[in-house]
């Protein structure tokens, strides 16, 4: 039998999202390598951040509103600073970085998601943790469908996976998840549901309906 309190739950898992964009974050504000370099690591964060964001409104923030008092504006306001970050995400994916509006971007992105991060990691998470039984958090955490964790990167049916040995990863990283350090595009994310989710946008949802999931399941 598994041991549940030895298990990751759905913040160990999201609280790893975190870690990694910000390490992206970190090695495109240096300005080091290439432009061709720099590009590929903001694909790289754009599909991250659209796939958490997925997994955050799928998931996370159904719980929210179910175990916490003011769980409905708390997830109105995580889903409002996604579509912020939605916003710039599709400025920026067709912003050339030897054009100054890509740092300018890039500035506003990162200010957007550490806010962002700020807001769950202290507040979000652990009023979640306190509000909800250990085994539902983990239960969460496996909400990927087919064994996968909630922050992993599976291939939606019906849409190829990334190219063969796209998803080799460094020692420690979880099966699935795309690579910072080698900067390569998820296939199944950069050319499915990220980019349809920044070319189509949100549109019109009714509270509660809306946010980068419902653009996902709108546009894949």
């Amino acid at each position: 039998m598994t041991d549940v309190q030895t298990e990751r739950d759905v913040v160990d898992v999201l609280m790893t999202d975190h870690h990694e964009v910000e390490a992206i974050f970190v090695e495109l504000e240096s300005r080091q390598g290439t432009p061709e370099h720099r590009r590929q690591l903001a694909d790289v964060v754009i599909a991250e951040l659209v796939r958490h964001a997925v997994a955050e409104e799928v998931h996370v923030y159904p719980a929210a509103r179910k175990a916490l008092p003011d769980g409905d504006k708390l997830a109105e306001h995580e889903i409002a600073e996604h579509s912020d970050a939605e916003r710039t995400m599709k400025e920026l994916e067709s912003v050339d970085p030897s054009d100054p509006r890509f740092d300018e971007l890039l500035a506003t992105l990162t200010a957007t998601i550490r806010h962002h991060v700020r807001d769950e990691e202290n507040d979000l998470f652990p009023r979640l943790r306190a509000a909800c039984a250990r085994e539902e958090l983990v239960e969460l955490a496996g909400k990927g469908g087919g064994g996968e964790e909630v922050g992993a990167d599976p291939a939606a049916p019906g849409r190829a996976g990334p190219p063969a040995g796209e998803q080799a990863a460094r020692p420690g990283r979880r099966p699935g998840r795309p690579d910072p350090r080698r900067a390569q595009r998820p296939a199944h994310l950069d050319a499915g549901a990220a980019r349809e989710v920044l070319t189509t946008g949100r549109g019109g949802h009714a509270p509660g309906t809306g946010g980068v999931a419902a653009a996902v399941c709108q546009g894949v």
